[in-house]
């Protein structure tokens, strides 16, 4: 399997009290980036009208601070950067909170109609 890209992502409700958030995730191998062309498109054509239909208005994602790979896709989405997360991992790692915001996806919306 190392041999051959993969990936598994999805979203998540981030809690039973805001059931209007989503949480975001992506593990992938060593060659997840040949992957990245069409989850790309799935992020951008098929989750904002299935997660705006469904009632979320936020979809959060962490990311290691110092993936610059993930930033880089993350800000091209585009997902909003909203700040550090100092000392969040297990073994005390920065992370960094980035969102989806429904605002900004109204305009997939209107396209597709």
């Amino acid at each position: 399997m190392d041999d051959q890209p993969h990936a598994a992502f999805g979203v998540s409700r981030a809690s039973p009290f805001q059931p209007h958030i989503r949480s975001a995730w992506l593990w992938g191998g060593p060659k997840t980036k040949r992957c990245a062309p069409a989850i790309t498109r799935f992020c951008k054509q098929e989750w904002p009208p299935r997660l705006i239909g469904e009632g979320v208005t936020r979809v959060e994602i962490r990311s290691l601070k110092d993936h610059d790979l993930a930033h880089r896709w993350l800000k091209a989405l585009p997902a909003r950067y909203e700040g550090e997360m100092t000392g969040y991992g297990v073994n005390g790692e920065s992370f960094e909170l980035w969102a989806f915001i429904k605002e900004d996806w109204q305009h997939v919306l209107f396209k597709a109609a």
